[in-house]
């Protein structure tokens, strides 16, 4: 009996379970089943969600096209500025470099098309709108979230949407239930791709644009490399003209870069031709061998900016930019404070000094960024579309280095040991006067270092010491070079120079500078009727940042550049200012930015300092315009610039005070 009831119970089990599992087949299959045949009266609810699937898969494709094929830039990109180019001041379109400190940050296509997906999967309802425009129509119910599946195909991008609804309509109450979407994109997103990497896979092993950068210094008469000129006095050059006028030329020169088996501009004659004229190397041309024709007039860039990537014939168009606006580092060696100078020869002197011989040899690292930009002009139904992605050119010594190398700073030695040695002649008493530690002033300074600077050595001759009753120097000047500068340098005084003629007691007079603390506040300015500035003085904000410099009136080269606030590696010297230990005018310039709208406000004008104002003094606070409202379109910015440089009730209302602690 007690068997009998066991089975039973596993019986009963058993038929429980398997009820379960039907209803649930069953209920499932309801859910999700869609009929084979949806009646043509639904088909307006379809193409709409279809032509919402269209757009939204269209406007994913071209934010991941305009971004280096991310829709997500990763956040640890977005915080390193030099691993992408903003495109636009509010850094809403950004182009990651493909290649970052030898790391290939190219997109996989699968991680594209999940990119696409998650895209549209977040922007489909939002372009739906909840069905609104069918609420006289249908009632339409969302039965299970969207699932999206994206594949980039050859000449298309197929996007597929399972998304279940109930439709019902309101005329005649019949019901039905879609849920298979799909939308083509017509455009060669993959061809796009395939041909943006062969053009990096090619850069990189090939340092193509490395080699049109160092062509072009090398062509240009104003950029040096290696050279000698008869030429009576030093050449000169200066870094900020090369660097000007290199990406003036680079901004031109890229865009002439065509791609071999695209849609490019012809040349002006067949390949044939050109290739025609590659046998005659240098070596040929000198041993004799010359070619019976004359070379098209684009030959040269036949021969510098027609490449072969090797991708297969396409349609598509692929062009590079550069705009100086992105930046450029550039560095020469061997270099002076960014001057480029030439040498004269050291050999043969008793020949060399009857000549004006000029020689040199430069050395560059430069950076810049290169945007490569692939465009399908018969997408979307011919709006076109473009796929764009970066990359920085690497030049280190002169050479393509497609590795991240650092800005390495190269500081030419001032003293030649072969020169500055080679003392002779009249020996110079050389005193220093100023204002000492104790406040007497025309004294004789202590411990002044001296050097003697002839345009390009300067050689060090030694310190002012207790000497006959007073501080000098006595010491003899390089016989190599007459009426040079002595340059007295001491801290707590500004580095004077002065001309050695003829006189041999020579008396250098210093200046003494008082060093402050300072620390800058805002005033807001109501720019509206009735326009006024706020009388109480605020502490910045956190976002905003404030540049100041100030210069001498009559010194040239007393200048201070400075910011604030402070950050905890800000130099100690940079958290102080100089002032002269006298009655002098000084030029600040103070100008109240933040990231997000550049300009808010500063302050400028001329301000007259009297010696006795710095008496006890240790401290000078600056006071800044805050111009409200935020001046952040055009003509708000010059309205801005006008009221600082000639409103003068600010400049006196607002001028530095001079206070302690």
């Amino acid at each position: 009996m007690k068997k009998r009831g066991q089975i039973t119970i596993f019986i009963i089990i058993s038929l429980i379970i398997l009820i379960s599992v039907s209803l649930f087949l069953y209920y499932n299959a309801l859910t999700i089943q869609e009929p084979e045949i949806v009646p043509p009266q639904f088909d307006p609810v379809r193409d709409y969600v279809q032509s919402c699937l269209y757009l939204t898969g269209k406007e994913a494709v071209e934010l991941l096209g305009q971004q280096s094929g991310y829709i997500d830039i990763p956040q640890e990109w977005i915080l390193n500025q030099d691993s992408y180019i903003a495109i636009d001041n509010l850094g809403l379109i950004n182009v990651p470099y493909w290649y970052y400190k030898g790391e290939s940050r190219i997109p996989s296509v699968n991680s594209m098309q999940q990119q696409i997906s998650d895209f549209i999967e977040s922007n489909l309802k939002s372009c739906l709108m909840d069905f609104e425009v069918f609420e006289n129509t249908f009632s339409i119910t969302e039965k299970r979230d969207i699932k999206l599946t994206t594949t980039i195909d050859k000449d298309d991008v197929r996007i597929e949407a399972n998304y279940l609804l109930r439709v019902k309509s309101k005329a005649d109450a019949e019901a039905t239930y879609l849920s298979d979407f799909t939308a083509i994109l017509d455009v060669k997103l993959m061809k796009a791709y395939e041909l943006a990497v062969n053009i990096m896979k090619k850069e990189n092993e090939q340092l193509l644009l490395e080699n049109v950068t160092m062509d072009l210094v090398a062509m240009h008469p104003d950029m040096p490399l290696s050279g000698m000129t008869f030429h009576c006095g030093q050449e000169r050059w200066y870094i900020e003209d090369i660097k000007e006028e290199l990406s003036s030329m680079l901004r031109y020169q890229l865009s002439r870069v065509r791609i071999k088996n695209t849609d490019y501009i012809d040349f002006a004659a067949s390949e044939e031709e050109y290739e025609y004229f590659r046998q005659f190397t240098p070596e040929k041309v000198f041993a004799g061998s010359m070619p019976d024709r004359t070379a098209p007039e684009d030959a040269y860039d036949y021969f510098h900016y027609y490449w072969d990537v090797e991708s297969p014939k396409t349609d598509l168009r692929a062009t590079m930019q550069y705009e100086p606006d992105w930046g450029m580092e550039i560095t020469a060696r061997p270099s002076y404070g960014g001057v480029l100078k030439s040498s004269v020869g050291t050999g043969a002197q008793k020949y060399l000094r009857f000549m004006c011989v000029n020689f040199y040899h430069f050395t560059y690292d430069i950076t810049y960024p290169v945007i490569t930009i692939v465009g399908d002009n018969s997408a979307f139904n011919n709006d076109g579309f473009i796929f764009r992605y970066a990359f920085p050119v690497l030049v280190k010594k002169n050479e393509g280095n497609r590795v991240n190398f650092g800005q390495d700073v190269y500081d030419v030695p001032l003293e030649y040991i072969n020169y500055c040695g080679d003392l002779s002649g009249p020996s110079y008493n050389i005193r220093v006067r100023g204002t000492d530690e104790g406040g007497y002033t025309n004294m004789d300074l202590n411990e002044v270092n001296l050097s003697y600077d002839c345009y390009k050595y300067r050689c060090h001759l030694g310190t002012t010491k207790p000497e006959a009753g007073s501080y000098k120097l006595v010491a003899m000047l390089p016989s190599f070079c007459a009426h040079g500068y002595l340059v007295a340098e001491k801290p707590g005084y500004l580095e004077t120079r002065q001309q050695v003629l003829n006189e041999q007691n020579i008396v250098i007079d210093m200046k003494k500078l008082n060093r402050f603390k300072f620390s800058i506040l805002m005033h807001d300015y109501q720019s509206l009727p009735p326009a006024h500035i706020e009388p109480n003085a605020v502490e910045l904000a956190e976002d905003m940042e404030v540049l100041v410099n100030i210069q001498h009136s009559t010194i040239p080269g007393f200048n201070q550049y400075l910011t604030y606030p402070f950050d905890e590696d800000t130099e100690e010297n940079m958290r102080t200012i100089e002032l002269l230990d006298e009655n002098a005018v000084y030029f600040v310039d103070i100008m109240l930015t933040n990231e997000k709208f550049g300009l808010l406000g500063g302050y400028r004008a001329n301000w007259t300092v009297s010696s006795s104002e710095m008496v006890g003094a240790d401290h000078i606070i600056f006071h800044t315009i805050n111009y409200l409202p935020v001046p952040y379109r055009i003509d708000d910015q010059y309205k801005l610039a006008v009221f600082l440089d000639e409103n003068k009730e600010y400049k006196t209302g607002l001028k530095p005070v001079f206070g302690t602690g």
